[in-house]
C-alpha cells in the first residue's frame, strides 16, 4: 500500500535531512535523467496529472 500526500507550503522547497535533492519535472515532456520509481512514474504521476495537480 502507498500514500501521496498533497500539501502547500510558503517559500521554495529545499532538500534536506531525508531528501537528498530536489528537482522539478514536467511530466509531459520524455525521461529526463532523473531516476523516478516506477510506482511513482506509472501510478502517481498520471493521476496527478488527471486531476491537474502537476503539469
Amino acid at each position: 500500500e502507498n500514500h501521496v500526500y498533497h500539501v502547500e507550503i510558503s517559500g521554495q522547497p529545499r532538500a534536506g535531512s531525508e531528501i537528498e535533492e530536489i528537482a522539478w519535472v514536467n511530466y509531459r515532456l520524455p525521461p529526463c535523467e532523473i531516476a523516478v520509481g516506477s510506482i511513482f512514474r506509472d501510478n502517481v504521476m498520471p493521476l496527478l496529472f488527471q486531476q491537474e495537480l502537476i503539469n
